[in-house]
């Protein structure tokens, strides 16, 4: 056996791009919305294999469309299409390309000040997935007397495995069945302070059927996996320009067939936030902190073992400078802490980023 070379590094490269035209007719009753977007990515291995230093080219296209009618002022019906192509490439590997085009059509009507509710069905056609129908139901019954809300969601998903989870060398499977669920949640939010704070509690639940997932040696489907729990959010307007906001999640989850927790699925996150507003408004700052718990993962070994619990600070920032202008850009892992998400695999290090979108 050979020992794991310390000093080796991924290197990835990634450059996105969107152009989006916006339209409003019929004195702004209808808009309508085109995009089209470009992701590259590369990503090398530093460290030499049998087969020359691995490397992974790849490209996402996607086009999208939708069209939102203000049928009434309570009434709002939205449609929309999009499709998306994948390609890439790995070393050694032939050229591997996916697609999926999807249809929708969503209604959002409220009633009284009240109510408000949204209806959502979802069509999917994948090249080697198949097809797939899903649907999202959401309501929020709202009380202004006392600043309460009673909310809930109801809904049915659907993931194909990406070309990663297929074609990944070594741990990518050509056989995964696309990804099917069911979830839903209720909730109450609660107003304090003339609007000042804002406090929800909810709980939640998901079932998977064929959940794709790590199993020790290759991605693989879970027949049935269930996660379930409570979410506590609190938002605090401290001024005019200031604001924290913070979470915490509890996560219980399972595979049915073997009653183990799933895995990289910590029990325990929470985050935290304080954002500054300036400049009329046109620029702010976030400061963002982070916990996630211990969870499982297969150490080198292949055997279950506990990744270690870690804190992140991230700080973002973004500008309107001009009326077609916006400066964005963030900072994450400030304190340059060392952690890991998988099992043999460091994460980034201190990270930068920057970017500008224009308008006209």
């Amino acid at each position: 056996y050979l020992a794991d070379n310390t000093q080796r590094r991924n290197l990835r490269d990634q450059f996105f791009q969107r152009v989006q035209v916006q339209s409003l007719w019929l004195d702004g009753g209808l808009e309508t919305r085109f995009g089209y977007n470009i992701t590259d990515y590369k990503l090398v291995d530093t460290d030499p294999g049998l087969f020359g230093t691995p490397r992974t080219d790849g490209q996402s296209r996607v086009f999208d469309f939708q069209a939102n009618a203000l049928l009434t002022d309570t009434n709002t019906l939205t449609a929309g299409y999009d499709y998306q192509q994948e390609d890439l490439e790995f070393t050694g590997s032939p050229l591997s390309s996916q697609n999926i085009a999807g249809l929708y059509v969503q209604d959002q009507f409220s009633f009284f000040d009240r109510s408000f509710t949204t209806i959502g069905v979802r069509w999917d056609e994948h090249n080697t997935a198949g097809r797939a129908q899903t649907y999202r139901f959401t309501q929020l019954f709202r009380i202004p007397e006392t600043g309460t809300g009673i909310h809930g969601t109801l809904g049915r998903g659907f993931r194909a495995p990406t070309l990663v989870d297929r074609s990944l060398v070594f741990f990518g499977n050509p056989n995964l069945r696309p990804e099917r669920s069911k979830g839903w949640d209720v909730g109450v939010r609660q107003a304090l302070f003339g609007d000042s704070v804002l406090l929800d509690a909810t709980y939640f639940r998901n079932d998977f059927t064929d959940l794709i997932a790590f199993s020790g040696f290759a991605l693989d489907n879970i027949g049935r996996a269930r996660s379930s729990g409570v979410e506590l959010t609190a938002d605090i307007l401290l001024t005019d320009s200031t604001s924290l906001y913070g979470s915490y999640t509890y996560t219980k989850t399972i595979d049915e067939a073997t009653g183990l927790q799933l895995l990289r699925r910590p029990v325990n996150k929470a985050t935290c936030g304080i954002t500054q507003r300036f400049w009329c408004d046109q620029a702010q700052v976030n400061l963002f902190l982070r916990y996630v718990g211990p969870r499982f993962d297969f150490n080198d070994s292949f055997v279950r073992d506990t990744l270690d619990e870690y804190f992140l600070v991230n700080l973002s920032a973004q500008a309107q400078v001009s009326e077609y202008i916006e400066l964005f850009g963030r900072i994450d892992n400030v304190l340059d802490d060392q952690y890991e998400e998988v099992f043999g695999f460091s994460t980034p290090e201190f990270s930068a980023y920057g970017g500008v979108n224009l308008m006209w």
